[in-house]
């Protein structure tokens, strides 16, 4: 990497840092040009240049690069097979997400007040859901005629709706997996052979237990 390249790669990371502090302390309705360009030091026409034109530009850079050391973590796991592939990455995802809690709560609420920023899942999808899917898909435990595109958004949707659960304080970090879990075992049989129905009925047992049993203690509490 050259001096260039170093020097624009320092200032993308500055501006990223104080992106997420801003989001952190008060919200993505903080991100203004000149707010960000005052906490990383930077010009306002630097900010531009290294994270976009736009708030929801630099949101999008922002999360796309959490999503993107996501992905090369996954990368790096070892080899599970098909059907453990598609639930490590719902727990790889869940765990990203509550490793940084003040940053993606607020990114997770904005979502719901903006649904235009909900474009940044699909890099998720269609990246690591479409090859998990595949894998099971070749492995025979999922229906060859399943759609794959079709069942990578219905399974992202259901993690979406657990992690604004989660942002909303209504689940805790255990609930927030479990529910992720619990909507990809239930989209995945519905499409799933003969051959991956015992298994993943077996999976959705446990999780059922699990959230029957958080929500029966909820109930007691109030």
């Amino acid at each position: 990497m050259g001096r260039v390249q170093e020097a624009r790669s320092e200032r993308r990371e500055r501006a990223l840092a104080a992106a997420r502090s801003l989001v952190i302390e008060s919200g993505v309705a903080a991100l203004s040009m000149r707010k960000l360009a005052a906490r990383a030091g930077l010009a306002v026409n630097t900010v531009y240049s290294v994270l976009g034109g736009s708030r929801d530009a630099i949101l999008e850079t922002l999360v796309d690069d959490g999503i993107g050391r996501l992905l090369a973590r996954l990368e790096s796991s070892p080899d599970a097979a098909p059907l453990d592939a598609a639930r490590h990455l719902i727990g790889h995802a869940v765990e990203h997400a509550t490793s940084d809690p003040l940053l993606y709560r607020a990114v997770f609420l904005a979502e719901l007040s903006e649904p235009r920023l909900r474009h940044w899942g699909d890099r998720l999808a269609t990246e690591a859901g479409l090859a998990a899917l595949e894998g099971a898909r070749r492995g025979g435990w999922i229906r060859r005629d399943a759609q794959l595109e079709l069942l990578a958004e219905e399974i992202l949707r259901g993690f979406r709706a657990a992690a604004h659960a989660w942002a909303a304080g209504e689940a805790d970090d255990a609930g927030f997996r479990d529910r992720a879990l619990y909507s990809l075992h239930v989209c995945l049989l519905a499409v799933a052979t003969e051959k991956g129905r015992f298994a993943l009925t077996s999976q959705l047992r446990k999780l059922e237990r699990r959230l029957g049993a958080k929500r029966s203690g909820s109930r007691s509490r109030a």
